[in-house]
């Protein structure tokens, strides 16, 4: 009971608390002060969040988390999409890399 009380809370602070924006940017911060197990417990939390579910900056940091840790199965399980979300994922991605060049 307890457990699910946490996570209820871990989820509703990702949804109403900060602008997504300060949460990618304390992901930043954990990986350029050698915290990156703790960035990747904050993107794991993200990905769970339907705020974050889409969010291509912080798939892409999870996934490279995971695999430098050598997360094989949780790795796998993440990768696994159908063929429409991956799609997105990738539109979303460019989209991303390119609203970047042109700021």
């Amino acid at each position: 009971m307890q457990i699910a009380i946490c996570i209820i809370a871990a989820l509703d602070y990702l949804e109403n608390g900060e602008f997504p924006e300060l949460i990618r940017l304390r992901v930043d911060m954990l990986i350029e002060t050698d915290c990156e197990n703790f960035a990747l417990n904050l993107c794991s939390w993200c990905v769970k969040s339907s705020k974050f579910e889409r969010d291509v900056y912080i798939r892409q940091i999870h996934l490279l988390l995971l695999y430098k840790f050598d997360k094989k199965e949780e790795f796998h399980n993440t990768v696994k999409l159908s063929g429409k979300e991956l799609l997105q994922y990738t539109y979303q991605y460019v989209w991303f890399q390119l609203s970047n060049i042109t700021e």
